[in-house]
């Protein structure tokens, strides 16, 4: 017999889900591809940086994020998704 208890009401729960999409993805914006390629090829390649190095900048949150997608998945499903969000936030 299952007698868990569920804390809180969904508007909180909609709020949570909200609250953290949005730093997620701020996040990702933020560190995300920002950096626009054509506007500053010359200046990011006159500051040393490779074409290769500015590719992995730009590639790394979407990668970055698929590579996790997996463990955390697990995560969660192992121990609820409180825990998870916070260290991802």
């Amino acid at each position: 017999m299952n007698t868990n208890t569920i804390k809180g009401s969904p508007g909180l729960g909609i709020a949570g889900a909200t609250l953290g999409f949005f730093v997620g993805f701020t996040a990702v914006v933020v560190i995300g591809g920002t950096i626009n390629y054509a506007t500053f090829k010359q200046g990011l390649l006159a500051s040393g940086i490779s074409e290769a190095l500015i590719a992995l900048l730009v590639a790394s949150p979407n990668l970055s994020g698929s590579i996790l997608r997996i463990p955390f998945a697990a995560w969660s499903d192992q121990v609820g998704a409180r825990r998870p969000m916070i260290v991802l936030l």
